[in-house]
Order: C-alpha cells, then sequence, then structure tokens
C-alpha cells in the first residue's frame, strides 16, 4: 500500500512537472496565443489522453475528424497531436510547407527500444541526411536497377505461391517484400533464413505499433519516467520495452554481422547488396575489400 501511495505521489509529481515545462515550451512556439485547430475537450493534466482510440486507431481519427473537421488538435500531457483527416490536407502541410515539418518527434519509447538506429524514426538532422544520401543511392530510379534480377526472381516466386494456395496471399505479399529487402540487403537467398528475419521484423514493427498508440504507455508522454528502474512500482513498461530492445538488436545487427561474414568467406556466392558498401571498408587487409566493392556496383 505505501509503494504504491509512494509510485503515485512521485508519478503525480513527475506529471505536474512535465505540464510545467510543456506550458513553458507552448508559449514559446506560439508568443502570439493564436487559436489552435478545433477538437474535443480534454481533462485539466490528462488532457485528451483517455480519447485517442487504441484499436483501430484510422477510424477513430476518422470519426473526430467527422465531429470537428478535417484539421483538429489533440493534447495529451506534454505533446500536441495535429491529426489531419484528407490527402489535400496532408500534401499542403508535409509537401508543400516540408521544410517546416520535416523534423520527427524524439520519443522515448524509440530509445528504450533501442530504435534509433531506424532510418524512419530519427530526427531531421547530419545523421537523418546521410542515411537519406545512402538510401537514394540504391533505391533510387536509376540504383534500383541493379536489383531487378533479384525483383523478377521473388515476384514469380510469389505468384507461383499465390496459384498453389491462394488463401495465404496476404501472408505471401508480406514474404515478397521482405524477402526482396534481405537479399537487396544482405545479399541471403536462403528461403528459410529469409522468412526467419521476416518474421522477426514483422513481430518488431507490430509491437513498436502497439507500444506507441497514444495513451498505451505513459513514458510516450512523460519522457523522465524512463529513468525508473524496472523494479520499482507501476514501471512494468521498462521490462516490456527491454525484451523489445532485444529484438530490435537480433533484427538489425545479427543479419548484419552475418553479411559481413559471407564476405570473407570464398565459398559464399556473391549477389549485389548493401552491406558490402559499408562492410567491405572493415576488412581492409583481408584481400577481399576489393572483391566485395565490385560485386556491389
Amino acid at each position: 500500500m505505501v509503494d504504491s501511495f509512494v509510485a503515485l505521489s512521485i508519478g503525480i509529481g513527475l506529471a505536474l512537472a512535465w505540464a510545467a515545462k510543456a506550458f513553458a515550451a507552448r508559449r514559446r512556439r506560439n508568443p502570439r496565443g493564436l487559436p489552435l485547430p478545433p477538437g474535443p475537450k480534454g481533462l485539466p493534466l490528462l488532457g485528451n489522453l483517455l480519447q485517442f482510440p487504441q484499436a483501430n486507431p484510422w477510424e477513430g481519427y476518422h470519426k473526430l475528424c467527422e465531429k470537428y473537421g478535417d484539421v483538429i488538435y489533440l493534447k495529451a500531457p506534454g505533446h500536441g497531436i495535429l491529426v489531419l483527416d484528407y490527402h489535400r490536407r496532408a500534401v499542403d502541410l508535409l509537401d508543400q510547407r516540408s521544410a517546416n515539418y520535416s523534423d520527427r518527434m524524439v520519443s522515448p519509447i524509440v530509445e528504450l527500444m533501442d530504435l534509433s538506429w531506424s532510418f524512419g524514426l530519427m530526427p531531421y538532422g547530419p545523421l537523418w541526411r546521410q542515411h537519406n544520401r545512402t538510401f537514394h543511392r540504391f533505391f533510387s530510379t536509376s540504383g534500383v536497377q541493379q536489383f531487378y534480377p533479384i525483383l523478377y526472381e521473388e515476384t514469380n516466386a510469389f505468384l507461383r505461391k499465390v496459384k498453389s494456395q491462394p488463401k495465404d496471399i496476404f501472408e505471401d505479399i508480406q514474404f515478397l517484400f521482405g524477402a526482396t529487402l534481405m537479399r537487396m540487403s544482405y545479399g541471403f537467398d536462403d528461403a528459410q533464413r529469409n522468412e526467419e528475419l521476416v518474421n522477426i521484423g514483422a513481430i518488431l514493427v507490430s509491437r513498436f505499433s502497439d507500444a506507441v498508440v497514444p495513451g498505451r504507455l505513459l513514458v510516450g508522454f512523460i519522457p523522465a519516467l524512463k529513468y525508473i528502474p524496472s523494479w520499482f512500482p507501476g514501471a512494468g513498461f521498462q521490462k516490456i520495452l527491454k525484451n523489445l530492445a532485444h529484438l530490435s538488436f537480433k533484427t538489425v545487427h545479427t543479419p548484419f554481422e552475418e553479411a559481413k561474414s559471407n564476405l570473407v568467406r570464398p565459398l559464399v556466392p556473391f549477389e549485389p547488396f548493401q552491406v558490402a558498401h559499408d562492410a567491405s571498408r572493415y576488412y581492409l587487409g583481408t584481400g577481399r575489400e576489393w572483391e566485395a566493392s565490385q560485386h556491389c556496383r
């Protein structure tokens, strides 16, 4: 009972401190006090935290937009969320004014899950631009042409599966994209190995999507909670996110190290793949760096 009261007191104290910090930050961003888009009325301190849709969020947000307008604003402790309900609104803000909205929010959930390596979750800056240049070097219209044989092989394999077992088409589509990326990124042509990696990646994406649902984990709105140890009452999210961090490590580092080791194994056949561009630099003096770079052109 005492432990629960202490945990509740600390949680309330952290929430008040974070709310005060958020209020000061909001005043700096909007010193003229311009009105925000409409939205449902929230509760003191919690804002709209209890109104965020937990299941099928696209449907829940659309219903809110039907009531309040095609652009609505929701509040939660320390965060404001702008919901765009129509494609035209998204193009107006995210495309035509991309310079204003290119950044990404730094989430404590991303940090605790060890997902800072993800290109899609990086905040805009020098590291993101570096990854963006690398991405376009391989996956631009001209760069992707080197992977056409892989694309044709995987597409033909997918069509054969659909013809023989049409009921599994959705699982086959997931494997089509996943196996294609495994071969393009790491050079893996073992179908069973690719299926294992695709399944691990799919689990990670699914668990991450669940974790970042607004209101699902309080640490998403109160970053200071990330410093609470896992044994502390109410900090069960620490164990959950730590397990997902292990899954994240397994998703990105295991295939990368495996691809690097394949570069120096003389009996492993080469395919053009992205990792070799970066991995070959680690093997200076082995006599394999030139061969690796040639196979990646």
